[in-house]
C-alpha cells in the first residue's frame, strides 16, 4: 500500500508540474511540459481572462491527482479531459494568430506528457514485478526451499538494479528533453 501511495504521489507531481503554466509577471520561461503563454504576447485583459481558467484547471487536476480511488490511467484520462476543457475555454480569448502560435507548444507538451506516462507505466510494471518476486521469496522461505530462496534473492537484486538503471536513464532523458526545449524556445 505504501508503494502505491508513493507511486501515486510521483505521478501526481509529474503530471501537475507538466500542466500548470507559469504566470509570473517577470516573463520567465515555462518549465518543460508547461504551457507557456509568454510567447503569445497576451494583453493584460487576456491575462486577466485566462488566469482564472488556468488556476481552476490546476485545482481540478490537483483534486484528481489526490483521489486515491482512481488508478493512474483513470487519473490521466480525467486530467486529459480537464485540460481539453480548459484549452477550449482559453481559446475563446485568443486571437487566431495566438491560437496558431499556441498549437505547436500544446502539441509538444502533449508529446512530453505521453513520454512521462510511458515512463510511469514502466515504473508501475517494474514495481509489480518486484512485488511478485518478493512474494515468491517469502513463499519459498516459508516452504524452506533454500535453493529457490537464493534464486529469488538474485531476482530481487536484479529487479532493484534494473529499477535503479531505469531511473538513471529516465533522468538523463528528462534532462536532455529539458535542454532541447530550452534551445527551441530560445530560437
Amino acid at each position: 500500500m505504501a508503494l502505491r501511495k508513493t507511486l501515486v504521489w510521483m505521478v501526481a507531481i509529474l503530471i501537475i508540474t507538466a500542466m500548470v503554466p507559469v504566470w509570473a509577471s517577470s516573463g520567465a520561461a515555462a518549465e518543460p511540459g508547461e504551457e507557456s503563454y509568454d510567447s503569445l504576447k497576451l494583453t493584460d485583459t487576456q491575462k486577466e481572462q485566462i488566469k482564472p481558467i488556468i488556476e481552476d484547471r490546476a485545482q481540478q487536476i490537483n483534486q484528481v491527482m489526490h483521489d486515491t480511488s482512481l488508478t493512474p490511467q483513470e487519473k490521466w484520462a480525467k486530467t486529459d479531459e480537464i485540460r481539453a476543457q480548459s484549452r477550449t475555454a482559453v481559446d475563446q480569448y485568443l486571437t487566431p494568430e495566438q491560437k496558431s502560435a499556441a498549437d505547436p507548444v500544446r502539441s509538444e507538451n502533449d508529446v512530453m506528457r505521453n513520454k512521462v506516462r510511458t515512463e510511469q507505466e514502466k515504473v508501475i510494471a517494474d514495481n509489480q514485478k518486484l512485488k511478485e518476486d518478493r512474494k515468491q521469496l517469502r513463499t519459498d522461505r516459508k516452504n524452506g526451499d533454500k535453493e529457490a530462496v537464493e534464486d529469488d534473492r538474485d531476482k530481487v537484486k536484479e529487479d532493484r538494479q534494473q529499477r535503479s538503471n531505469d531511473r538513471q536513464d529516465r533522468h538523463q532523458v528528462r534532462q536532455q528533453n529539458k535542454e532541447d526545449r530550452r534551445e527551441r524556445r530560445q530560437k
